[in-house]
């Protein structure tokens, strides 16, 4: 009989005598990444075809160069520039993004993060309440997919104040489960109803 090794969690986790920190890196989905740089590759040159298109109407016809086409080609490059901006960011996440969990007694820190952009919230520990992991949702199930094209999963819940707050992107259920005993190892307080 061959038996199934059990899988070693995705986070890693790393300990001093007054913190925890706890990384998760983005799941590397390869068809999204091969999708997005031939996506890309089409956006970026019907781009730079509206540019040179608007160019050309400076310096050759300048008389047109307020003409309804050009203004139209103007307005949609904004929403081009938005589009390669959410393509760009996406394919840094889904290569290399990831989730930076900090806690310490005082401050508990969600940091989301790529080599391009980065976004921390931080909480007061002594406000936090009802720490839990959370089981997905019917939408997560039928539709799994990568932070932040789309629908995403977070693991792991706490309230704070009025508020829910969730992190622990794209974890499986055991994944979650553990990290909340790492947390109530470290800080048994915090993890308390």
């Amino acid at each position: 009989m061959n038996f199934q090794t059990p899988t070693k969690p995705r986070y890693k986790k790393t300990e001093t005598s007054n913190e925890l920190v706890i990384t998760i890196p983005s799941r590397n989905n390869w068809f999204l990444i091969i999708f997005v740089l031939v996506w890309l590759s089409g956006w970026v040159f019907g781009g730079i075809m509206a540019i040179l298109k608007i160019f050309a109407s400076l310096f050759i016809e300048p008389e047109n160069f307020f003409s309804p086409e050009n203004m139209f080609l103007t307005f949609w490059l904004c929403g081009w520039a938005a589009g390669l901006a959410v393509a760009i960011y996406g394919l840094f996440w889904n290569l290399s993004g990831k989730e930076e969990i900090k806690i310490s007694s005082v401050k508990f820190e969600i940091e989301r993060k790529t080599p391009i952009w980065s976004s921390t919230k931080k909480f007061y520990v002594s406000q936090i309440k009802s720490f839990r992991t959370l089981h997905p949702g019917l939408l997560s199930i039928l539709f799994p997919s990568n932070y932040p094209y789309g629908h995403y999963t977070e693991s792991i819940a706490f309230d704070y104040g009025a508020e829910t707050i969730q992190f622990g992107l794209d974890l499986d259920e055991a994944e979650a489960k553990l990290i909340v005993q790492d947390i109530q190892n470290k800080f048994p307080k915090l993890c308390e109803s």
